[in-house]
């Protein structure tokens, strides 16, 4: 039961590849410690050690991506879509497609519309200045420090694997407690560290990524994402008995090197993007991390002089191209609104109502863009 619920953390909210991860993802309980027994409620706190297999042939793949560039852009662009968060040149290449199949009138232009849509925030029905906009827009900033997060996560696991079993010690906490007086029904649970579990999951998205790359360019087709989740490391239990050593971890045979951040997008790369989403192979020991490169200098532009802002929303809306940009084309959508509505007085109190609700409300960029890109799509319909 331990290990069918730490599977089952591994394998919750991830969509479509949720029977897929099933099939591979298990848990052998190993070292059991009975750290306290309540006998009043005839309960067991122990401890153990649940050891994870890694998918057959993981490392060897990675080892390929090394040698084999077209191999490798594959893999990792793969992976960065499995688990929910595109590189900034992974959306220039989205975007780029999309154009190419609206220009032809191709038939995978709505599919691409679609997932466009999707990963920019906008409505699939949106007009395509709209979505367009949403492209300039894109959070690069935080979708690569969301990605580098993940690869460290994945390279935490990877770097624990024993070279000899291939397979990664996980510390597990459990009770196991009677929920009746025959004594025949009992209630487990089992919590691990989070951190851990989720750098599992990027496991098993990147065995999934290399499955994909090893299709048939024909058959390939577009992986179904991971829901985007926070990931928050359970702090360490200090106060409690010692469990067993774990098994002695080797370093692994290959090297992860970490999704290069993406550069920022701009105008004319939408039409014509740079492709570099191959992350740098590593032949050391000790994992290499990607780190973003120098920010390009941007103007920011919001609907109102930046340079005069003085309040607390209006510094966090001039903080960031990319909410400055919300908020100028807010403006605008709001100015088109207001010239085809009926009732002028009605809009301009629901308007006043979001700005004291809901945009004064954040306190970080994410939320006032998301905010903001709620309302742009309220005022569009």
């Amino acid at each position: 039961m331990v290990s069918q619920i730490l599977a089952e953390n591994v394998t919750k909210d991830t969509g479509a590849l949720e029977d897929e991860f099933k099939k591979r993802v298990h848990f052998e309980v190993e070292q059991p410690v009975v750290l306290a027994h309540d006998e009043k409620v005839s309960s067991y706190s122990c401890k153990g050690i649940a050891m994870y297999k890694v998918p057959d042939g993981i490392l060897e793949k990675l080892q390929r991506s090394t040698q084999d560039k077209k191999f490798e852009t594959e893999l990792w662009s793969n992976w960065r879509k499995l688990i929910g968060y595109y590189s900034a040149d992974d959306v220039a290449e989205l975007a780029k497609e999309f154009n190419d199949a609206t220009e032809k009138n191709s038939p995978k232009k709505d599919d691409l519309r679609a997932e466009l849509a999707q990963v920019v925030g906008v409505d699939k029905n949106s007009d395509f200045n709209l979505l367009m906009g949403s492209v300039m827009a894109y959070p690069i900033a935080q979708r690569n420090k969301e990605i580098q997060e993940n690869a460290n996560l994945l390279q935490q696991v990877l770097k624990s694997v024993d070279e000899n079993t291939k397979k990664v010690p996980v510390e597990v906490q459990y009770t196991i407690s009677k929920i009746d007086g025959s004594g025949k029904k009992f209630k487990i649970e089992a919590k691990s560290n989070s951190d851990m579990l989720h750098g599992i999951q990027n496991v098993e998205a990147l065995q999934s990524a290399a499955l994909l790359a090893e299709l048939p360019p024909v058959a390939a087709t577009q992986p179904a994402k991971i829901q985007a989740k926070s990931v928050e490391a359970q702090p360490a239990t200090t106060q409690v008995q010692a469990v067993a050593a774990q098994p002695a971890a080797t370093q692994p045979v290959v090297v992860v090197a970490a999704p290069p951040a993406a550069v920022p997008i701009q105008p004319a790369e939408v039409k014509k993007p740079e492709t570099k989403m191959a992350p740098q192979g590593s032949s050391e020991t000790k994992p290499q991390t990607a780190m973003p490169p120098e920010p390009q200098k941007v103007s920011i532009e919001a609907s109102f002089d930046c340079a005069k802002a003085s309040a607390k929303i209006e510094k966090l809306i001039c903080s960031s191209p990319e909410t400055a940009n919300a908020d100028k084309r807010l403006s605008a959508t709001y100015s088109s609104a207001k010239a085809k509505s009926g009732d002028e007085k009605k809009l301009k109190t629901e308007q006043l109502e979001w700005i004291k609700q809901k945009r004064n409300a954040c306190d970080d960029a994410a939320c006032l863009v998301k905010v903001t890109e709620d309302r742009i799509q309220t005022l569009s319909r």
